[in-house]
């Protein structure tokens, strides 16, 4: 099943359509747009699940922040980073998850944008490349603040999170 929103950007309406699916817990969006990890020889393409209220929210905050702008690769990147630097600013941190969420919904919209207001995304490759781009100059600029689990090698514990920098030292 699929979950559509209509959305107002700068007088124009663009549709949100992402799969959706229910779980015991609560009613999920299923969002992994050109998120492609490679394993061995294969790509493998990643999802996360996100609350359908706090997806609404988050779109919703991007769109807002674009009201006013020129809808192109920087102002996607910065609407990218406005809503990492908030949640950074709420929780002191930003777990790897919570940017996947975000690189996804910033996608979502830039897919929604597409032929409207860019050109951005002319095949997959394009928006591999582009999410990839966007991923990297978060990742690099708040490096500081990006937290991740660290590997554990024991069977049934919880990984334990810890700063990415602190990793990597």
């Amino acid at each position: 099943m699929n979950y559509k929103k209509s959305y107002a950007l700068q007088g124009k309406e663009i549709i949100i359509s992402v799969p959706y699916s229910v779980n015991s817990n609560n009613t999920a969006i299923n969002t992994a747009r050109y998120h492609k990890v490679k394993i061995g020889q294969n790509k493998a393409e990643m999802f996360t699940n996100t609350d359908i209220a706090e997806f609404n929210e988050d779109i919703e905050n991007q769109i807002n922040f674009l009201q006013d702008k020129i809808i192109n690769d920087k102002n996607l990147f910065e609407s990218l980073a406005f809503m990492c630097v908030n949640h950074i600013q709420r929780f002191n941190r930003l777990i790897i998850t919570d940017l996947y969420s975000y690189l996804d919904n910033t996608m979502i919209i830039v897919d929604s944008t597409n032929s409207i207001f860019h050109n951005l995304i002319n095949s997959e490759e394009d928006g591999v490349r582009l999410r990839n781009n966007f991923e990297n100059s978060i990742i690099k600029g708040l490096y500081d603040h990006i937290w991740v689990a660290k590997p554990n090698l024991s069977f049934g514990t919880q990984p334990e999170l810890v700063r990415l920098k602190d990793l990597n030292n």
